[in-house]
């Protein structure tokens, strides 16, 4: 964590808290700065998800409307509806 400073074990958690409850794992220039990234766990047959579907994008790049249209496509498309 030393390389990374604004992430702390309580923002971890307070992050993975948030993505169970969404369906997936957002960050707004908390790794990178000025980078946005999502990413969701595609669900494995058995036991938990060994794969992931993400994406990255530069954040001035991006509008919340944007991110709330892949949000629906990557969820749509892990309950096979794309």
């Amino acid at each position: 964590l030393a390389r990374y400073p604004a992430i702390t074990v309580e923002r971890i958690r307070h992050n993975v808290d948030a993505a169970r409850k969404a369906g997936l794992a957002e960050s707004r220039g908390l790794v990178v700065e000025g980078v946005y990234g999502l990413g969701v766990a595609i669900p494995a047959e058995h036991g938990a998800p060994t794969l992931a579907l993400s994406l990255a994008a530069h954040q001035s790049a991006v509008s919340d409307d944007r991110i709330a249209q892949w949000k629906r496509a990557l969820l749509k498309a892990l309950k096979g509806e794309a």
